[in-house]
């Protein structure tokens, strides 16, 4: 189905030949702009089963992923998922695999701040962040705003808060250098105590890791190269805060 509003040159596909098996929990829209070829961006929206049957594969799982970002895109909704990742005050971990292999294999930006999404009630009486905003690096650097709609103005009676965010779809290709990813690394080393729960974490990640000599194999130097360089990150993305460099950042 196509759509555009009346005075707008903005057009609205939906992409449902990527969705099928989904059950509805994933809908991808294509946005592209009449007269132009191709579309500007694809937006993807999942909403993923909070309880599901044990043994049964979660519907959101069967969208053609790999077909998904092979476009620029926004990937939003509510996932359901618990992860130090994108929610550093996270006490579990619970239904992030898949999320979080999907951010790896396609380098996903989380925009997120610390800002709950969700507010549990009764005996739930807590907070999470489960309802994300992701881009692929393509689209990271035309986020031009996000935020969590938290005042009396935009209550809706859910438990889910209302975030709203903005992409320049006008943004030139020279801007994209602000899709570089860094950490905010003088405010860890500001704070002694999460610089502190740093140390715990990088010790946890390290911990039973074999000693290399000047007599390990090639491999062995590859595979242990790579397990600290994947640690750091993990590290790193679990207590800093995140940051998008430009030309003018201060690397530090």
């Amino acid at each position: 189905m196509t759509a555009r509003r009346r005075g707008s040159s903005w057009i609205v596909t939906t992409e449902d030949s990527l969705t099928r098996g989904t059950r509805g929990d994933v809908q991808v829209l294509a946005i592209g702009r009449k007269g132009e070829k191709g579309r500007k961006v694809r937006i993807a929206n999942v909403y993923s089963q909070g309880v599901f049957s044990e043994g049964q594969e979660r519907p959101e799982r069967n969208a053609d992923w790999e077909g998904i970002f092979e476009a620029d895109t926004a990937l939003a909704g509510d996932f359901n998922a618990h992860s130090r990742r994108w929610n550093q005050h996270a006490t579990t971990q619970r239904n992030q695999t898949f999320l979080e292999d999907l951010m790896d294999r396609h380098d996903l930006h989380v925009h997120n701040d610390d800002t709950a999404t969700y507010w549990g009630d009764g005996d739930n009486n807590y907070s999470s962040i489960i309802d994300l905003t992701l881009t692929t690096p393509g689209v990271t650097g035309k986020i031009a705003s996000w935020s969590v709609l938290e005042d009396d103005e935009h209550a809706t009676g859910s438990d889910h808060e209302i975030i709203e965010w903005m992409v320049d779809l006008g943004a030139i290709a020279g801007e994209r250098v602000a899709e570089v990813k860094g950490w905010a690394i003088t405010e860890l080393l500001a704070d002694d105590n999460k610089t502190d729960e740093a140390k715990k974490e990088w010790q946890s990640q390290m911990a039973g890791r074999p000693m290399l000599s000047d007599t390990a194999e090639v491999d062995q130097l590859e595979e242990e190269v790579q397990h600290i360089q994947d640690s750091m990150v993990r590290v790193l993305d679990m207590h800093v805060r995140k940051i998008r460099l430009c030309a003018r950042s201060k690397k530090w």
